[in-house]
C-alpha cells in the first residue's frame, strides 16, 4: 500500500503518513506524559542517566517546554491505532547551529509498532531531517544495550565513538550520527529556523 501524503505545516514539506498499523501525530502534553509515565525500564535507565530529570513528570515537562519554545524541529508520538494510548516518541532537539540530538523512548507496548515505526523512521523521518539542511543529528545509546545500538545503526546512523562514564552514575554510552548533505566547509544551518 502506498502511504498517503500530508503537508507538514512548519516546513511545507510533503510527509508520508504512517501505515494503517501505525499512527504518527504531533505531540500533546497528555500523550507525552503517558509515554514518559509508562516508559520501559531499559529506556528509563538510558534517559535518566543523561538528564537531570528525577522522574517521569519532570521529563515530560522538560520535553514539553522544549517543544513549546520551538527547540524541536521534529517531535512525533507513535501509537498502534487511532484512539489507542501512545506507545513511543521520537524527539529531535537543537544542540548548536546545524546540529541536533535525537531521542527515542517507548512503553512496554513497543513490540506492537516496532516494525512499522522502524520503517517510518528510516523511510520518512530521517530523509525529512536530511532535507532540512542539518549537518548532523546525534543519538546516544547505553553501551550495555546492544539491541538499541543495532537498531540505531539499522536506521542508518553511523557509529562514532564510545563514551565511557557519560551517564550521571558512570554509565557508558555509544554515540551515533546521521549526516546531512551539507559540506564540512559550510558555516552550517541553524537547526531552529525549521521549528514551528
Amino acid at each position: 500500500m502506498t502511504p498517503s501524503v500530508s503537508s507538514h505545516p512548519a516546513r511545507d514539506v510533503a510527509v508520508p503518513v504512517a501505515s494503517p498499523d501505525l499512527v504518527v501525530k504531533d505531540p500533546t502534553l497528555v500523550a507525552l506524559r503517558h509515554v514518559c509515565r509508562h516508559m520501559r525500564p531499559e529506556d528509563q535507565r538510558e534517559v535518566y542517566a543523561l538528564t537531570e530529570s528525577a522522574d517521569w513528570e519532570q521529563l515530560a515537562s522538560f520535553h514539553w517546554q522544549l517543544h513549546q519554545a520551538g527547540h524541536c524541529p521534529y517531535f512525533k508520538i507513535f501509537s498502534s491505532d487511532e484512539g489507542t494510548a501512545p506507545v513511543a516518541l521520537m524527539v529531535v532537539t537543537n544542540q548548536s547551529p546545524g546540529v541536533c540530538g535525537a531521542g527515542f523512548f517507548a512503553t512496554e507496548r513497543f513490540g506492537e509498532i516496532a516494525h512499522a515505526m522502524t520503517r517510518f523512521i528510516k523511510d520518512s523521518a530521517i530523509p525529512l531531517l536530511r532535507s532540512l539542511g542539518l549537518m548532523r543529528v546525534e543519538v546516544r545509546a547505553m553501551a550495555s544495550a546492544p539491541a538499541n545500538c543495532r537498531w540505531i545503526e539499522y536506521l542508518g546512523a553511523t557509529f562514532e565513538a564510545d563514551l565511557p562514564l557519560l551517564g550521571k552514575n558512570g554509565e557508558s554510552f555509544k554515540q551515533f550520527a546521521w549526516y546531512g548533505d551539507v559540506p564540512a566547509t559550510n558555516n552550517g544551518v541553524r537547526c531552529d529556523v525549521y521549528a514551528a
